[in-house]
């Protein structure tokens, strides 16, 4: 199988089951601080382990948070410290603009609310695409030296009483992979 080197976003449609959707927004976000750990793989889930125990949220939650973070990182664990993670409660219009991120790639996903939009500037159309709940999104980022086509966004949610729980992983490649 080759790869294709003019591909910036790939996605995975996943759907839990009702449970698991229901579990999430089941929680008491109101109080929830988010999470952000830089580093090595292991000191990446170690820290989220730590993190979403002290939680107290129910089990089926936090075990498909800390899967997907050692699912997202698992083939990445070679790059050492290149690594980032962060869980984000969003409330309002953050990165409300569509772009391309200072990063070589970024792993997404949406456990909560909608999920990120995303547009192909070279497609000659305004269509906004939208990534469902659960669905994993792969972007490339602008450390990868290539001009971009596929931007994205959080998409607006201010003022609809929406509000999203969102995983998000970086990756800044080392300079040979560029």
């Amino acid at each position: 199988m080759g790869i294709n080197e003019t591909a910036e976003l790939a996605t995975l449609a996943r759907q839990p089951d009702p449970g698991l959707s229901g579990a999430f927004r089941e929680l008491d976000l109101h109080q929830f601080d988010d999470f952000r750990i830089a580093g090595s793989m292991a000191h990446i889930l170690a820290g989220a382990q730590e993190f979403l125990d002290a939680l107290g949220w129910p089990p089926a939650v936090t075990g498909l948070i800390l899967s997907d973070a050692a699912d997202f990182l698992a083939p990445l664990s070679g790059l050492g410290d290149e690594l980032s993670m962060r869980l984000e409660y969003v409330t309002d219009d953050a990165c409300r603009k569509f772009h391309k991120d200072e990063t070589g790639f970024r792993l997404i996903t949406t456990y909560l609310g909608p999920g990120t939009q995303w547009i192909d500037t070279g497609a000659g159309n305004a269509s906004i695409f939208q990534m469902q709940t659960f669905e994993v999104g792969m972007l490339l980022g602008q450390r990868r030296g290539r001009e971009g086509r596929i931007l994205h966004r959080s998409p607006p949610i201010e003022g609809t009483g929406e509000t999203r729980l969102v995983l998000v992983v970086d990756v800044d490649l080392p300079t040979h992979w560029e």
